[in-house]
């Protein structure tokens, strides 16, 4: 079996990602006691398009990297004085800091510029950006872009070797849903393609060769506990939606860019709500996707809240520094079990 299920964006209420990235290979490879790894290392992209009824565009760095600046609703630049790239700073520290500009101004979003370079150069250069932003009413050739950071990749994931292979007997991974460790704790612009290209094209010959060998084993996804009819009064059917909505909101606010452990006790609480619908009959497409969506999410408060530093993309304002002496490792989550795993050189 090979997992190419994707990421886990859609747990976040603001994202580039599908609606169908719930996480639902995480859950699934977890259940069959996969190793999962990493999963604190989420990635937010920092300049998505900011409109109310347009998806989450992603305006590319190089957008920035041709020139164009960051600035508040105030027409403010104010990444000159953060970091010496300034808007070309990792993707992380830009996403921080679009984030204190909203609060700071009380205004929902910020704007990348770019109005100062030639028309022209600017419809050849990005074209695709510039197509989909005058579908929503943008000339990105006169006015600037509204923007705002969004969930785009998830670093961690179910661990994997170099031929996609995991601890699970038959069981391989490949794309956004495993993780090689290739990525590091704050992932480069366009290396996915190691993960889908390079080892999608290694995990599928492995597998193959794998069902052609006398050893096969059925690999066991089921649950080790009775399941139940839904409560009265409520039914995924017609509350579903609003189940989904609020695990959305609570990642965006405490597991987002910014956390912090009182976060992540209301991340427990919001699990601990809902821990029935993951032993109700899971009858439906909705309802396995939110029993996966609180599965994953569980996972990612767990690895969150044990590492009690900053690295990469996982920013803490309780834990704001780096610490190699306690935490230059990777931790690992096998059968409930959540162990370290010391960086190799």
């Amino acid at each position: 079996m090979v997992l190419a299920t994707g990421g886990i964006g859609y747990l976040f209420q603001s994202t580039t990602n599908s609606h169908i990235a719930t996480g639902d290979g995480v859950a699934i490879a977890r259940r069959a006691g996969a190793a999962i790894t990493d999963m604190e290392f989420i990635q937010f992209h920092p300049t998505t398009l900011y409109l109310e009824h347009a998806p989450r565009f992603l305006i590319s760095e190089a957008v920035r990297g041709e020139g164009a600046y960051l600035v508040n609703v105030n027409g403010e630049r104010f990444m000159q004085g953060v970091h010496e790239m300034a808007e070309l700073a990792p993707r992380d520290i830009v996403s921080r800091e679009i984030l204190k500009q909203i609060e700071k101004t009380s205004h929902p979003c910020v704007y990348l510029d770019i109005t100062h370079r030639e028309s022209e150069f600017l419809k050849a250069r990005f074209p695709k950006i510039y197509s989909n932003c005058l579908r929503y009413g943008i000339d990105i050739t006169t006015s600037s872009i509204p923007v705002k950071p969004s969930a785009h990749y998830m670093i961690g994931g179910i661990r994997s070797g170099l031929d996609g292979e995991t601890n699970v007997a038959g069981l391989y991974v490949c794309g956004e849903s495993a993780c090689t460790y290739v990525h590091g704790a704050n992932r480069l612009a366009s290396n996915s393609l190691l993960e889908c290209v390079v080892f999608g094209n290694r995990a599928a010959n492995a597998a193959a060769q794998y069902s052609r060998g006398a050893g096969r084993k059925k690999i066991n996804i089921g649950y080790d506990y009775k399941f139940y009819k839904e409560p009265k009064g409520f039914s995924i059917k017609l509350h579903g939606e609003r189940v989904i909505n609020e695990i959305r909101k609570s990642s965006w606010e405490n597991l987002g860019i910014v956390r912090n452990a009182e976060g992540f006790s209301l991340v427990e609480r919001l699990l601990e709500k809902y821990d029935f619908i993951r032993r109700l009959e899971l009858k439906t497409l909705r309802s396995f996707s939110i029993s996966n969506m609180l599965d994953v999410v569980e996972v990612i408060n767990r690895f969150c809240t044990r590492r009690m530093e900053s690295r990469g993309t996982h920013f803490r304002s309780d834990f704001s520094l780096t610490d190699d002496a306690a935490y230059r490792l990777h931790f690992v989550e096998t059968a409930g079990r959540l162990e370290k795993l010391e960086v190799r050189e």
